[in-house]
């Protein structure tokens, strides 16, 4: 029972790409009209600061777009902007497709789920890490800039750099909340099956601040 629920969430990673029904365009730049609304724009990239505000450094990158008309657009160098919350696509070196958000049901990058999620009234787009019955465990992926710092025997600065930050949260009953990733308040979510978690937590020797643990507490959630 616990293997099928892991193999249910994986197999909701591919199926997009495996449903006959839907619209499939491998980088047809020109179906984005008839498919999704967006916009060209040089591509977000600052001199003499290490990274930049993408989630994914390489823009390598297969992907899947659902749009809200369910038509799945295959394409690869997509990527997540994480200063504009918008998913974009590498076209050349110096310009990149903006995707309009409206028009994005769901999209897959790598392997990795994304959805849009209403925040505090605010629509925002969160990595799905796990699903059970009633419950989601989202992750939101930012960047801040951090400030080079002045080497006091050289006196020369390091450049500055964009370092990764992220956020855990919770959907359940339609509501979003932020989540700690500490024992309480993450078996908290569970209500009366909090005490039946914590012990499976320990008994596997589960560290909560590990992305990989989600699905298996989530599937034994299911379980009980």
């Amino acid at each position: 029972m616990k293997y099928f629920f892991i193999i249910s969430f994986l197999f909701g990673l591919t199926s997009l790409a495996q449903d006959d029904t839907s619209a499939r365009v491998k980088n047809d730049y020109s179906a984005f009209k008839a498919n999704l609304s967006g916009a060209w724009i040089f591509n977000n990239v600052t001199n003499n600061v290490n990274g930049n505000v993408y989630l994914f450094e390489n823009w390598n990158t297969y992907g899947i777009i659902r749009t809200n008309t369910n038509q799945n657009l295959v394409l690869s160098g997509l990527n997540y902007d994480t200063k504009t919350d918008s998913f974009v696509a590498k076209v050349s070196e110096d310009s990149v497709y903006v995707f309009n958000n409206t028009d994005i049901k769901e999209i897959i990058i790598n392997k990795k789920l994304f959805k849009s999620y209403l925040n505090l009234g605010e629509p925002s787009y969160y990595e799905v890490l796990a699903t059970s019955n009633n419950i989601e465990i989202l992750k939101k992926h930012e960047k801040i800039l951090k400030k080079g710092m002045v080497d006091p025997l050289t006196q020369k600065a390091s450049p500055d750099k964009y370092i990764d930050k992220y956020s855990y949260f919770s959907f359940k009953d339609g509501k979003i909340e932020e989540l700690k990733l500490s024992i309480k308040p993450f078996t908290n979510i569970f209500g009366e099956k909090s005490e039946d978690i914590k012990k499976y937590i320990s008994k596997n020797n589960f560290s909560i601040k590990e992305d990989k643990n989600f699905q298996a507490i989530l599937n034994y959630y299911n379980t009980l």
